[in-house]
């Protein structure tokens, strides 16, 4: 309010020394000024000044709208600040199995219908379950209701008693290998210790080994994954789930498109990268839910 009152007074004042120049001016140059004046002026000179007499006060202009918008940002200030976001409360990941459940639990995408509707599953610490069925039935979103990536419509998801609903997601307790693992341009090892930036070359190692990737941990991989053949890709994936340090193994598709030989491979990582975790895998392979110590067909 108060710098709104001074830009108009200023405004006024500025407006009002203006016109008193103009009749001061006008009156001089019909020589009807009351009072003695030491020169006088003729046309020229007379619209000089009227001309430069606005500028002489812009300043004042200036200032007057400086000082308005200043009032105005600070009365405005409060209201773009917002206060932090409340984090989630976790619990913290342990290096223990955890328990998963899922209870009354429906996935639906954008207001469509539900994908899945009343899944109800209880998956035991160490406990290796297997999710089957026909494509569409869902056993992907349940996976990445996990991680964070599908919405919960209804029902609710726990791990080791924690909320989905209040945690948001359980990515970082959970080790992943999908379908078609991501690759950045970069080396081998780069694209391995994605799924744990602090591994060191060590561990790198161990994971390559262990998942069957042989050859040098320098060698480059494009953004279309060239330098990997289709199984080496699944490989990749099961070396960062392998590298990563949590408690639950989600794995999507691990064996789709592959021939016998190389199924069977990748069946023998599988049991290894599911040893002392809590494992979730959706397949349409009979060989992968053979590994389950449950079956659950969609």
């Amino acid at each position: 309010r108060i710098a709104f009152l001074s830009s108009g007074v200023l405004e006024f004042f500025s407006a009002l020394s203006v016109a008193l120049i103009a009749v001061y001016c006008g009156f001089n140059l019909l020589r009807l000024l009351p009072f003695p004046v030491p020169e006088t002026l003729d046309l020229p000179r007379a619209f000089f000044v009227l001309a430069l007499a606005p500028e002489v006060y812009q300043p004042l202009r200036r200032l007057a709208a400086a000082y308005h918008d200043r009032q105005a940002a600070e009365a405005a200030a409060p209201s773009l600040v917002t206060p932090d976001p409340v984090a989630p409360v976790r619990a913290p990941p342990g290096d223990a199995p955890a328990t998963i459940r899922f209870r009354n639990v429906a996935i639906a995408y954008d207001g469509a219908a539900p994908v899945i509707t009343g899944f109800d599953l209880e998956v035991r610490p160490g406990q290796i379950v297997a999710l089957v069925g026909a494509s569409g039935a869902g056993k992907s979103s349940l996976l990445h209701l996990l991680l964070g990536l599908a919405p919960l419509t209804r029902g609710e998801v726990e791990v080791r008693g924690q909320p989905l609903s209040a945690a948001g997601g359980f990515a970082r307790d959970i080790a992943w290998a999908g379908q078609s693992p991501m690759v950045t341009p970069g080396t081998l090892a780069e694209n391995i210790a994605l799924a744990d930036q602090t591994a060191c070359p060590g561990r790198l190692r161990i994971a390559a080994d262990k998942a069957g990737l042989t050859g040098p941990l320098d060698r480059w991989i494009d953004e279309r994954g060239g330098g990997l053949s289709g199984g080496e890709r699944r490989r990749l994936g099961l070396a960062r789930a392998m590298l990563k340090r949590a408690p639950i193994l989600l794995l999507d598709e691990p064996t789709a498109n592959l021939d016998p030989a190389s199924e069977q491979a990748v069946l023998d990582l599988i049991r290894e990268a599911a040893k002392g975790r809590t494992t979730l895998i959706a397949t349409h392979s009979p060989a992968v839910a053979a590994l389950a110590d449950h079956v659950v067909r969609l």
